[in-house]
């Protein structure tokens, strides 16, 4: 089933087909802000995730053509508490996690599985998991992820460079 999103200020709206017309999606009233601005995400188990430019608010929307809902929100770990941060990016790597790229705390890495977050920082890393990271990044200020044909994971920053991750390596 084919379906056109549209993020931006305010708002997500999604375009039906039966009727021709732009209607916005039902956000949980935690992501409802005036001054919003909202970016989406499909992962490879085709769930939609709508998350906050403006806070670090996610909402895993739908599971397997099911609405739920759920609410997800980055633990608030780590020696930069700005109140600026701002999740810039996600990524679905194939293995079961979603990579979340953030302005000022790094990378979380979510397990979709067991709903266990890692976080990955510029000076160290925290959490838990298999098969995670345990090097820092280059920088806390994550802008974009991607991941080749090789399974590497590229993080960009912001004036910083590149780091990246490879499962043969297991490190930034």
């Amino acid at each position: 089933h084919e379906t056109m999103l549209i993020a931006g200020k305010q708002g997500v709206w999604q375009f039906v087909r039966s009727t021709g017309r732009m209607e916005p999606l039902a956000l949980p009233q935690e992501m409802q802000r005036k001054d919003n601005i909202y970016g989406t995400f499909i992962d490879t188990d085709r769930t939609l995730w709508v998350f906050s430019i403006i806070d670090e608010c996610i909402c895993r929307y739908s599971v397997g053509g099911k609405i739920i809902k759920e609410m997800l929100r980055l633990p608030s770990e780590g020696t930069d508490e700005s109140k600026n941060n701002a999740i810039r990016d996600m990524m679905d790597d194939g293995q079961g996690n979603v990579w979340i790229a953030t302005d000022h705390k790094g990378i979380f890495i979510y397990h979709k599985p067991t709903g266990e977050i890692t976080h990955i920082e510029g000076a160290r890393s925290k959490g838990q998991g298999a098969s995670i990271p345990s090097q820092s990044l280059s920088s806390n200020n994550v802008i974009s992820l991607a991941k080749d044909r090789q399974g590497t994971v590229w993080a960009g920053h912001f004036k910083t460079g590149i780091s990246y991750w490879g499962a043969s390596s297991r490190m930034f």
